[in-house]
């Protein structure tokens, strides 16, 4: 009887701490794509600077609100929450590529307005997606938290996908004539890799991706 309640304790003492975790991870996302969306709405309608540098404001905040989601891998792969590791693993990376693999290698496209239309997209897509699961751990949902968490995606998705396939656009030359990571034959591994091909490659997974995410939304 001792250890099946001893059992029964860990368990509760354990999601406990789970939900804290969430709950944690959650708004300090939240928070961090918060302050991405005040300095993109500062710098435009505050301080009156330049669209072709607003990527100056936002500075380092994108680059660690995003990268913090590769934790969301981790949550779908170790089942700490019930999303499919599939559909994660595709917003995901495919924000991850954006950040490093083309805003960070390609500087230049963070002077066009897809940058911005793609961060604030971002932003506000995030912002109340994070807030709702935070507050899910607790039950604590309003309702018009709800429907934002379940509406905004219509307008924010595809205005998020069009900011991201024109940075890809206007970074395809500068990734043609640099050869990022190209790795030409003959080498020791005996595998060649072209950046530029899977960047291009990864342009037409967009084609069944997006609709597959907007459907699971």
């Amino acid at each position: 009887m001792r250890i099946g309640c001893f059992h029964i304790s860990l368990l509760l003492k354990n999601k406990i701490q789970m939900n804290l975790y969430l709950i944690f991870y959650n708004l300090v996302s939240m928070v961090l794509w918060a302050n991405v969306l005040y300095l993109i709405l500062k710098h435009l309608f505050l301080d009156n600077l330049p669209l072709a540098l607003v990527s100056e404001s936002v500075g380092l905040y994108l680059y660690y609100a995003q990268t913090l989601a590769i934790l969301e891998l981790f949550h779908s792969i170790f089942r700490i929450v019930r999303s499919p590791f599939f559909s994660t693993f595709m917003q995901v990376f495919s924000r991850l590529f954006l950040t490093w693999g083309i805003l960070y290698l390609v500087p230049s496209v963070q002077q066009q307005w897809g940058y911005t239309l793609m961060v604030t997209s971002w932003s506000l897509v995030e912002i109340p997606r994070y807030l709702f699961y935070a507050l899910k751990e607790i039950d604590a949902v309003p309702y018009w938290l709800l429907w934002l968490r379940y509406s905004l995606f219509m307008i924010l998705y595809p205005s998020g996908i069009s900011g991201e396939l024109i940075n890809i656009y206007y970074a395809l030359p500068t990734i043609q004539l640099s050869k990022f990571f190209d790795l030409a034959l003959p080498n020791a591994y005996n595998f060649s890799f072209d950046y530029y091909t899977f960047v291009i490659i990864v342009v037409l997974l967009y084609v069944p991706g997006s609709p597959f995410l907007y459907k699971h939304m």
